[in-house]
């Protein structure tokens, strides 16, 4: 009997070894199949420790790096990193050692060919695995980098190319205008010379100042464009200036149409010259007033103190900037047909015009004023709503 049951006992162990063998075969199967994986990923693996200490790393990352996977470990990831930016991964590494932290970083290493590659880094704790370790994935962004450095530089090719465009256009409705004035004084100064003292040689003589003051407005209006206008600084109200000019321009209006002008009171002074700013605000209410196509559309101005924060300047076009401060606003909002996005990426290029081939430099000289006393303007429109206009302007202080 006993005989019997240690014959039934060793069966049954057979059995049990005989699983156990094809399940350590099974897992050495899964292993190897694992190893292949993690060796021939399309990104490399690392895993780090204290001072990016190499444990691990897979065979995608030796080949990218240039070494042996053997020769990696027991180095330090910062060895294969270019100088300018071991700040990048040491700021990147002690966010990823926070528990539960994921960090990602994009920075240059050593290639092996002595040049340099783009790489993103994305890092994790694994306290599971030991104190301080760190499993990160390191993928080759170089491609994808020059592709972007290229569009980079082909944008600005472009934009350079629409400047100049810009400039051939205002180059030749400069040198139209100028040519029609230059005619005009021309002939009647010919008139003048040939016709005997008395009224009608007076009107000649007045029409060629009247052209020759047309030509100097012109000039300035081109200075002011490109914010080289000289400029006669003083302190000035500009709450009063922007009610006096929008009493200008209120009897202008379309018939039924309102024009509202708001002055927030115990506002500082502004600095800057009368002139100009009048010449912008009259810019700014006549071409709200030309978007009006309601009879009973309305034009609100107001004038206010507004304090800008750094994260104003994703509001800002290309080329403008505007350090945080408190600012005076001036700020004109149309119920008119407003504009495209098409349209607002042209409203302040010279001889620009909604309305047909401009002839002025509207509100490129605004852009270029506002520009000049230190300031900036902002946009914002949408078509069948109307269009915002805000100058901001720094405050008055003693320093100015």
């Amino acid at each position: 009997m006993v005989l019997r049951e240690l014959a039934t006992y060793r069966v049954e162990l057979e059995l049990q070894n005989e699983d156990l063998r094809r399940a350590n075969l099974d897992l050495d199967r899964y292993r190897r199949r694992f190893e292949d994986l993690y060796d021939f990923a399309p990104v490399g693996f690392v895993t780090t420790v204290d001072k990016s200490l190499v444990l691990q790393a897979n065979r995608t990352l030796a080949r990218l790096l240039g070494v042996e996977r053997r020769s990696l470990l027991g180095t330090h990831l910062t060895d294969y990193i270019l100088p300018e930016d071991q700040d990048i991964y040491y700021h990147h590494a002690r966010a990823a050692r926070a528990p539960g932290a994921r960090a990602r970083c994009e920075l240059r290493i050593r290639a092996a060919d002595g040049g340099a590659r783009w790489v993103r880094i994305e890092s994790e704790a694994r306290g599971d695995e030991g104190p301080g370790q760190v499993r990160a994935a390191i993928s080759d962004i170089t491609s994808w980098m020059e592709s972007e450095e290229a569009s980079a530089r082909l944008n600005q090719r472009l934009q350079q190319a629409q400047r100049l465009e810009g400039l051939g256009a205002l180059a030749g409705g400069i040198a139209h205008d100028f040519n029609n004035l230059l005619t005009i004084l021309i002939c009647n100064l010919e008139l003048a010379r040939s016709t005997p003292p008395g009224p009608d040689q007076e009107r000649e003589f007045e029409r060629a100042l009247s052209a020759s003051d047309r030509a100097v407005e012109l000039v300035q209006q081109l200075l002011a464009y490109a914010g080289q206008h000289e400029v006669r600084r003083e302190p000035l109200d500009l709450g009063a200036l922007t009610q006096g000019t929008a009493d200008l321009v209120r009897p202008s209006l379309p018939a039924g149409a309102t024009l509202e002008v708001e002055v927030a009171p115990g506002l500082p002074r502004a600095f800057g010259d009368a002139t100009q700013l009048r010449q912008v605000a009259l810019n700014l209410i006549s071409n709200a007033a030309q978007a009006l196509q309601e009879v009973s559309a309305a034009i609100e101005v107001r004038v206010s103190r507004r304090s800008c924060p750094a994260e104003l300047e994703d509001a800002l076009r290309p080329g403008q900037s505007l350090p945080a401060g408190d600012y005076l606003s001036l700020r004109v909002r149309d119920e008119g047909v407003g504009m495209g996005p098409g349209t607002l990426a042209h409203v302040f290029e010279p001889l620009f015009s909604t309305k047909g081939r401009g002839r002025g430099l509207g509100l490129a000289s605004v852009s270029g004023i506002v520009r000049s006393h230190g300031g900036t303007i902002l946009v914002e429109s949408e078509l069948g709503v109307g269009s915002t206009f805000e100058v901001l302007l720094p405050v008055h202080t003693e320093e100015s």
